[in-house]
């Protein structure tokens, strides 16, 4: 996969990573992406169209993989609504530089989703 949305109640942030893909392995046990596993609290197939899935799952884990995607080279190309936003832009922040702020800032910003998907 070369793409991760996040998104819930009419918000969304995108990452995406253009020169590569990463593996996404799902098990009984959940998901496994950018070595991180996340519990799967719900999943539908087939959303939106022909190349995206949903993966519900808990805030902590969406944080951990988001981590993990900017470190792997992921870039936030777009948010939409204001709490995506302050999101994008501590990824932004992140990106452009030594980041000053913590991962507690993701989940905190996170944390305005509710159970993210």
């Amino acid at each position: 996969m070369s793409a991760i949305e996040v998104a819930r109640r009419g918000e969304s942030v995108a990452l995406e990573h253009w020169s590569r893909g990463v593996r996404l392995t799902l098990d009984d046990g959940g998901l496994r992406l950018l070595r991180r596993r996340c519990v799967v609290l719900d999943s539908k197939q087939w959303v939106g169209n022909w190349s995206w899935n949903l993966y519900v799952v808990p805030v902590a884990d969406v944080a951990a993989v988001i981590e993990a995607a900017m470190s792997a080279g992921f870039t936030c190309e777009s948010a939409t609504g204001e709490h995506a936003i302050h999101l994008s832009e501590l990824l932004d922040a992140r990106r452009a530089g030594p980041w000053a702020g913590s991962s507690a800032e993701i989940e905190i910003a996170l944390a305005a989703f509710g159970e993210c998907a």
